[in-house]
């Protein structure tokens, strides 16, 4: 799936969501929050994702690093070129990893954005030369899309994306139906950001 897809998607999704903030039950060793807010003309779904490893071994030749999960479980991954601190990487480190994404839905008053508008803003970082390794990158897509049809007594709303696609999807919340009209440009912007830290512990 595209990022302009998955913002469309994500659009979807939110409208089919009640506006109420929530907590979401964690595994042990990963905490997740979730929340959701609504104001006159916007919608908002939100969610953070944390978890921490343990690196149990690290081939600096083969630039593999072996994580225990927070259940036990064990996991091997290769790690690229980009990562300049490989060898600061030592067994017992706790690998930190959080991720949030968000989508937010804003009604836009005519003349202000027409259907097809799309932004893409991305950024990455990595740690300096020399420190524990870390990084963190972040990407936000914006795109315009309009409400085709809605229909209150099944509960529906269908939305044509910025590349003509189609779809139809039941909400959750009928009142968020009452926030819209057809004709109406939604301005979806869809939000991931990742941070990655070694630490001791």
């Amino acid at each position: 799936m595209t990022a302009r897809m998955k913002c469309f998607a994500g659009a979807l999704s939110i409208l089919a969501l009640n506006a109420c903030a929530t907590e979401q039950k964690a595994q042990p060793g990963v905490n997740v929050a979730a929340s959701e807010q609504e104001g006159k003309d916007r919608i908002e779904r939100s969610k953070v994702v944390t978890v921490t490893a343990v690196v149990e071994n690290v081939d600096q030749a083969k630039r593999q690093v072996t994580l225990r999960g927070p259940e036990g479980n064990l996991n091997t991954i290769h790690v690229g070129p980009e990562v300049k601190n490989l060898p600061q990487i030592h067994k017992g480190d706790e690998v930190n990893v959080a991720y949030y994404e968000s989508v937010a839905i804003q009604i836009r008053q005519p003349g202000t954005a027409k259907l097809g508008d799309a932004v893409m803003a991305e950024g990455v970082e990595t740690a300096a030369l020399g420190q524990k390794p870390g990084a963190t990158g972040a990407r936000a897509l914006t795109v315009v899309t309009k409400v085709k049809g809605i229909d209150k007594p099944k509960g529906t709303i269908t939305l044509i994306g910025s590349q003509g696609e189609v779809q139809t999807v039941k909400v959750q919340n009928p009142a968020n139906l009452d926030k819209v009209k057809v004709g109406d440009l939604l301005e979806i912007t869809y939000t991931e950001a990742v941070a990655i830290s070694v630490d001791k512990p």
